[in-house]
C-alpha cells in the first residue's frame, strides 16, 4: 500500500537568520521580475512535459516496429501495440456497449488512451470519423455511429500512463528530487 504522507525531514540550523535570507533571495524584486521568472519557469515546465511525452511516444513507436518485425516472421506484419490492445480491451469495449463485431477497434482506442495518451487515441480515431466510403477505401473497418459515440466518451479524460511522465516532468522542474518522489508515488507495490 503506497504511503499517502511523508514526514518532513529538516536538519537543524544554528542560524535561523540564514533561512530568512535564502527566502528573500528567491523572492522577486517587482512585478516584472515575478512575471519574467514565472514565464521562464512555465516554459521550462512545458518543455520538460513535452520532452517526456515525446520520449514516451517514441518508445511506443519503437515497440511497434519490433512487433511488426516479429509479426513479419509469422506472416503478420500488421502486428502492433494497437492491435494487441484491441484484443486485450475488446471485452471492456463490449461491456460499455460496443457491439462485439466492433469491439476490437473500440478496444484498440481505449487501450491507446490508457497506454499512450488520449491525444494519440483521438488522432487515430479521427480516421474513423470520415465518410464510410473513405474509411473502407483506407482499409479500415467501418464502425457504427453508436460505437463512435461510445468511443468519443471513453477517450475523454487524463488517466493514462503518460500522465506519470507529465507528473515526473512537472515535479522535476519544481523540485530537483521531485522526479524520484513522483516515480515512487506512481509505482504501487
Amino acid at each position: 500500500m503506497p504511503k499517502l504522507s511523508f514526514r518532513k525531514r529538516k536538519k537543524p540550523d544554528d542560524n535561523p537568520a540564514h533561512d530568512s535570507q535564502s527566502a528573500d533571495a528567491d523572492k522577486p524584486a517587482n512585478v516584472l521580475d515575478a512575471a519574467a521568472s514565472g514565464a521562464a519557469s512555465g516554459m521550462q515546465l512545458a518543455l520538460n512535459v513535452g520532452a517526456m511525452l515525446l520520449a514516451f511516444i517514441a518508445l511506443i513507436a519503437l515497440l511497434n516496429g519490433i512487433l511488426s518485425g516479429v509479426g513479419g516472421w509469422f506472416n503478420h506484419p500488421e502486428l502492433s501495440l494497437q492491435m494487441i490492445l484491441g484484443w486485450i480491451f475488446s471485452p471492456l469495449a463490449w461491456v460499455i456497449g460496443v457491439p462485439w463485431h466492433e469491439a476490437t477497434v473500440a478496444g484498440s482506442f481505449i487501450g491507446q488512451k490508457l497506454i499512450i495518451n488520449e491525444f494519440v487515441a483521438y488522432m487515430n480515431f479521427g480516421e474513423y470519423l470520415k465518410a464510410d466510403a473513405e474509411v473502407a477505401a483506407a482499409g479500415l473497418q467501418v464502425i457504427s455511429d453508436h460505437t463512435k459515440a461510445i468511443i468519443s466518451f471513453a477517450l475523454c479524460g487524463f488517466a493514462n500512463l503518460s500522465s506519470i511522465a507529465i507528473l515526473i516532468g512537472g515535479l522535476g522542474e519544481w523540485r530537483p528530487t521531485g522526479g524520484r518522489i513522483s516515480l515512487s508515488l506512481g509505482y504501487v507495490r
